[in-house]
C-alpha cells in the first residue's frame, strides 16, 4: 500500500481510539461493561483503545452503536 493510505488509516484509528476512551470515561463505562455490552473481549478493547490493533469494521460498528453513534462519528471527529 501507499504510505499515504497507512497514514490515513493510522490517523482514523487513533481518533477512533481516543473517542472510545473519552466516551468510556465520560459515560463511566468500564472495559468489563463495554465487553459485556458488545461481546468483544476486554483484551481486544484494550488493544483498540491503545491503538495497538486496527478495529475491524464490524467491531467498530458494534462499539459505535453501543455508544449511540455511527462509525463516522467515532472516526472523524472528537465526540463527547
Amino acid at each position: 500500500m501507499y504510505p499515504e493510505v497507512f497514514r490515513m488509516i493510522n490517523s482514523t484509528m487513533q481518533i477512533f481510539a481516543e473517542n472510545m476512551k473519552a466516551l468510556m470515561i465520560s459515560r463511566k463505562v468500564s472495559y468489563r461493561k463495554l465487553a459485556a455490552g458488545t461481546g468483544i473481549s476486554i483484551g481486544s478493547l484494550h488493544a483498540y483503545a491503545k491503538g495497538k490493533t486496527i478495529v475491524p469494521l464490524p467491531r467498530a460498528k458494534i462499539i459505535a452503536t453501543y455508544f449511540g453513534l455511527s462509525v463516522d462519528d467515532m472516526a472523524e471527529r472528537k465526540v463527547e
